[in-house]
C-alpha cells in the first residue's frame, strides 16, 4: 500500500519563482512534485537537483500543470523550488512511501474550453495511487468528488488555482471528478498513477485485496487483474502463506494465475 508521508505547498500571484522547505524522512521515499503557472517553461529542483518531468499539460489559454518525479531524494530537509513562473503559480511537494521505484508512473491528461466533467484513468496497477491536478481559468469554487481526498482546492473563487486530489484505484477504468460553481472557460487537467511496491501474489494473497478477493491474471490479458472468488481463511493461515511471507518480505513476487493447487488449499479458485 502506498502511503502519503507528507505534503508541502506554496503559491504566489507573482511571476518569477517559488520555493518551500520539504523534508524527506526515509530512503524509501519517492518525491512527486506538482507545478502550475501561465507557462510550460518551468524548472523544478530539489536540493539544487533537477527533477524528471513526467507530464506537462497546457490549456487552450496557455496555462500549464506539470508533474515531476525524484525516486531517490536525499534524506533531510531541503529546498524545493520552481523557476520560470508567468502570472503566478503553485508548487506542491508530496513524499510517498511504498511506491515501486522500478516502474515509471503512468500519465493522463485532457484540456478544454468548457467546464470539465471527468478525467478517465485506466490504471495498469492494482491498488495504484492516482494524483491529479486541475486548473480552471474563471473564478469558481471547487471540491473533489467524494471518492477523492483533496490535497489543495479552491474553496473560494480563485484564478488558476491548482485543484489537486488523490485516490487509490484498481486496474479497471476509473475517473477523477471535481464539482464546481461558476462557468469555466479554460482548463487543463493532468494525473499520474503510481505502482505499489508489493504486487499481490500467491505468497501475499491478502495484500491489496479488493473486497477481500484474490486478484489474479486474466487468461486473455496477462497485464490485467480480474477479481475471482474469496480466499478461504485456511489459506490465509496456511503454512505456504506463512513461509511465503518469510521468504519474500522485500520482494515483489509476480502474480500467477491460481490453478488446481489453490482448490486443494481451500481457496475455491479455478
Amino acid at each position: 500500500m502506498i502511503i502519503i508521508d507528507r505534503i508541502s505547498t506554496i503559491d504566489t500571484t507573482s511571476a518569477g519563482s517559488l520555493s518551500v522547505k520539504h523534508s524527506i524522512t526515509s530512503q524509501e521515499v519517492v518525491l512527486v512534485v506538482l507545478a502550475e503557472s501561465g507557462t510550460a517553461s518551468l524548472t523544478v529542483t530539489f536540493n539544487g537537483v533537477k527533477l524528471l518531468r513526467l507530464i506537462s499539460s497546457t490549456s487552450p489559454g496557455g496555462d500549464a500543470v506539470q508533474f515531476y518525479y525524484m525516486k531517490n531524494p536525499p534524506v533531510g530537509t531541503y529546498t524545493l523550488s520552481v523557476t520560470g513562473l508567468s502570472g503566478g503559480g503553485d508548487l506542491i511537494g508530496i513524499s510517498l512511501l511504498g511506491v515501486n521505484k522500478a516502474i515509471t508512473p503512468v500519465t493522463f491528461s485532457t484540456t478544454g474550453s468548457t467546464t470539465p466533467t471527468s478525467l478517465s484513468i485506466n490504471s495498469p496497477f492494482y491498488n495504484g495511487l492516482v494524483i491529479d491536478a486541475l486548473n480552471v481559468a474563471t473564478p469558481t469554487t471547487s471540491a473533489p468528488d467524494s471518492a477523492q481526498t483533496a490535497i489543495t482546492f479552491a474553496d473560494t473563487p480563485s484564478f488558476y488555482f491548482t485543484n489537486s486530489s488523490y485516490k487509490f484505484v484498481s486496474n479497471q477504468s476509473n475517473t477523477m471528478k471535481w464539482n464546481f460553481t461558476g462557468t469555466i472557460t479554460d482548463f487543463t487537467w493532468a494525473a499520474i498513477v503510481l505502482a505499489p511496491a508489493q504486487a499481490p501474489s500467491m505468497w501475499f494473497p491478502n495484500i491489496g485485496f479488493k473486497n477481500n478477493t484474490i486478484p489474479t491474471r486474466s487468461d486473455t490479458d496477462p497485464a490485467s487483474f480480474i477479481i475471482r472468488e474469496k480466499p478461504s481463511q485456511f489459506y490465509k493461515n496456511s503454512f505456504l502463506h506463512t513461509v511465503g511471507r518469510m521468504m519474500f518480505v522485500n520482494q515483489a513476487a509476480p502474480v500467477q494465475k491460481p490453478v488446481g493447487y489453490m482448490s486443494l488449499l481451500g481457496a475455491g479458485v479455478t
